[in-house]
């Protein structure tokens, strides 16, 4: 990673898995981040201006309302259009597929793929989202 990408994101601390103090994220890792929370946060929870009132989409809400099926075909588009709503993030390809538990469970992988505006970086962010919980799989 440059040290332009450092600069032009700046650092947090690291908050998958929790808030890890004296760990911090910079570069695509920040963005990643900032997008899972983006991902899991209820719309119209933040307090602010019209920005805050229209930040976030409940993954798992969603699918709880809608159903997986439903679900499925909605979020490509929904989560796209969320994402890019942070300036830092240029394109995003989103795909979503229905993962039968065979147990009467369906989980949603939803798979997101961003290019970062300024530093040509891209990360690839990986979840499972149920009508219960939304799922970090894996960030690459």
């Amino acid at each position: 990673m440059g040290m332009a990408a450092l600069l032009g994101y700046g650092r947090e601390v690291w908050c998958f898995g929790g808030l890890r103090t004296g760990r911090y994220a910079t570069g695509a890792m920040l963005v990643a981040q900032a997008v899972y929370r983006r991902l899991t946060t209820p719309r119209g929870t933040l307090q602010g201006g019209d920005d805050e009132g229209a930040y976030g989409l409940d993954l798992s809400a969603y699918v709880g309302d809608l159903g997986p099926a439903a679900a499925a075909r909605m979020l490509p588009g929904l989560v796209r259009a969320e994402v890019l709503k942070d300036d830092r993030i240029v394109d995003a390809l989103v795909t979503v597929t229905d993962a039968d538990n065979g147990d009467s469970t369906h989980a949603l992988t939803i798979s997101i793929q961003a290019a970062l505006a300024s530093s040509g970086e891209a990360f690839q962010l990986t979840l499972s989202a149920s009508d219960t919980t939304t799922t970090l799989l894996g960030i690459a």
